[in-house]
């Protein structure tokens, strides 16, 4: 999906994007040097580096009392990961943001830390909204939200800085972060296995504060094309389907729609060209990514990527503009969003899709993009002419495999390390409390594939597996997962053998798996009632690396 642009390709690029407009830019008063991003600072030669970005997010938290400063937790490195709470009235705790009524929304930038628009972006909207809240547009968002800051998510990405960490990227010049972590992951590939602490950092403020909405800011470098930035929804259609569709089909179409004709920032779903320039395709549904994550766990979750060949002053403007006109809308519809997202959490569908492929073009659409010619490296390369593009638009999944939702996973002793994960997950898995004989459900595998190459450090495994029926001697070293609760669709994706999305790909059930042999948890049909549980210990808020 990525390419890297030649030297003649950029110089073209750069002039062309030289002269786009940027009408529509948010007034904003003079600010001191000292609350500054080094964007800001230098015309957009530099991004600001992690120390600055705590010191500037102390700095807010100083001078106003309606912003509270705290962290996310702690990298791999153990750097504290910055954090602002900005709401009126102040608030501290994920309980006063609940009691508050409002929707809680929670913008990160720096995933990956060389896509750095969003750090800079996010450092001002918080700054301007913090400092300046009767301004009205900023009193609107602070009468209906409680917004959570995190502009750096990848603190020791950012500070392996070199000027080369993304090639072909217009800028900053003076040097950006890299895209993993210090133990070489990708943040944006761990949201299943949890393997970082940042990922259990975040996933733990997702169970604690529980936003309604999510907004991750990135920068792509893929096709070329004339857009100044991209967006995309939670794209999993096993989450719940009404807000999927809310995201999808009202809420991103009207903030493009006020992107254009606000700022003259011309916007689009998130794709790449196919060689042919004929079809518009977005990424995966798969819940490694944040964002189907997120929608599995009901959340909105709002995907921006700014575009690479802009300069990095334009990314940083369009990004700003973009999360500011999401959270503008989210204000305006803020009763609305919280009722879908309550009504997607009580919601329990009969069967959930486990497997997942792209969805025939239902839409066409016209992309700007460029007249390319064949460059010095035999791929092809952007030229000064504007070409427009009608392509299929192919952002759509549809489930290939679904499954009966089960009453309850049981599971059975030696599988603490599964347990762990999903409490970390935030899913309840509760004891049991009788020894009985239960009738269930169980998965012979038919065929155990392991991938010849690592991917994030693991090989990945596909099962394939039949359904049979049995009978399980269920005493109190077993444990249960219940799928009535508001994770259960998660668990679901998680728990299931044939799951593309589950923990048996990342090779958590590697010990216990072999071909022709059962898959080790069982499903208690929704037909049989429940055995008598207790709550074990909820998952503590500590996930053990600082978060």
């Amino acid at each position: 999906m990525r390419h890297t642009i030649t030297l003649p390709g950029l110089l073209v690029l750069i002039l062309a994007l030289s002269g786009c407009a940027v009408a529509g830019a948010a007034t904003r008063p003079q600010v001191s040097r000292d609350l500054q991003t080094a964007a800001e600072r230098t015309n957009g030669r530099a991004t600001t580096n992690y120390a600055e970005v705590g010191r500037l997010v102390s700095a807010i938290a100083h001078r106003s009392p309606l912003a509270h400063e705290t962290t996310l937790g702690a990298s791999h490195e153990n750097r504290p990961i910055p954090m602002l709470v900005i709401a009126d009235p102040p608030i501290t705790t994920p309980e006063q943001a609940h009691a508050s009524g409002k929707l809680i929304a929670y913008v990160f930038g720096g995933i990956h830390s060389g896509e750095a628009c969003g750090k800079e972006a996010l450092l001002q909207i918080a700054r301007d909204i913090a400092l300046d809240p009767d301004r009205p547009e900023h009193r609107a968002l602070l009468d209906n939200l409680v917004l959570l800051v995190v502009p750096l998510y990848n603190p020791d990405g950012d500070v392996r800085r070199s000027p080369g960490n993304r090639p072909g990227q217009v800028g900053p010049i003076d040097g950006m972060g890299q895209r993993r972590n210090a133990q070489d992951l990708d943040l944006n590939r761990d949201h299943v296995k949890l393997e970082s602490p940042e990922a259990r950092a975040q996933v733990n403020l997702l169970n604690t504060w529980a936003p309604h909405l999510v907004i991750d800011t990135h920068t792509t470098n893929g096709s070329y094309h004339r857009l100044d930035l991209t967006y995309a929804p939670p794209l999993n259609p096993s989450g719940n389907t009404e807000l999927l569709a809310y995201a999808q089909d009202r809420f991103l179409p009207e903030v493009e729609s006020r992107m254009r004709y606000r700022h003259a920032i011309e916007t689009a779903p998130y794709g790449n060209f196919n060689r042919e320039k004929t079809t518009w395709t977005t990424y995966s549904a798969n819940p490694m990514f944040g964002g189907p994550y997120r929608g599995l766990r009901h959340q909105i979750s709002i995907l921006s990527e700014a575009y690479a060949y802009a300069t990095f002053a334009e990314r940083v403007f369009s990004t700003e503009m973009f999360v500011r006109e999401c959270l503008t809308l989210a204000a305006e519809e803020q009763s609305e969003i919280q009722g879908i997202v309550y009504a997607a959490q009580r919601s329990i569908p009969d069967r959930v899709g486990i497997k997942h492929e792209f969805a025939d073009p239902t839409t066409k659409r016209t992309i700007p993009g460029w007249l390319e010619t064949l460059g010095d490296s035999e791929r092809m390369i952007p030229t000064g002419a504007h070409r427009e593009y009608t392509v299929d638009v192919i952002d759509r999944f549809v489930a290939t495999k679904t499954v009966v939702r089960p009453r309850a996973y049981l599971i059975p002793p030696g599988l603490d390390h599964i347990i762990n994960k999903l409490r970390q997950h935030g899913i309840r898995v509760d004891s049991v409390t009788k020894a009985r004989t239960v009738e269930v459900e169980t998965n012979r595998i038919v065929t155990l594939e392991r991938s010849d190459r690592e991917f994030q450090g693991h090989r990945m495994v596909q099962l394939a597996t039949e359904r049979e029926h049995g009978v399980r001697n269920i005493d109190k070293r077993w444990h249960r997962v219940e799928t009535n609760q508001p994770l259960g669709t998660l668990a679901v994706h998680l728990l299931e053998p044939d799951s593309d999305g589950g923990l048996a790909i990342w090779n958590f059930f590697d010990d216990h798996i072999e071909t022709g042999g059962l898959w080790p948890i069982v499903r208690e049909p929704m037909t049989k009632f429940a055995s008598p549980i207790a709550p074990s210990d909820p998952a503590p808020d500590d996930t053990g690396d600082g978060a």
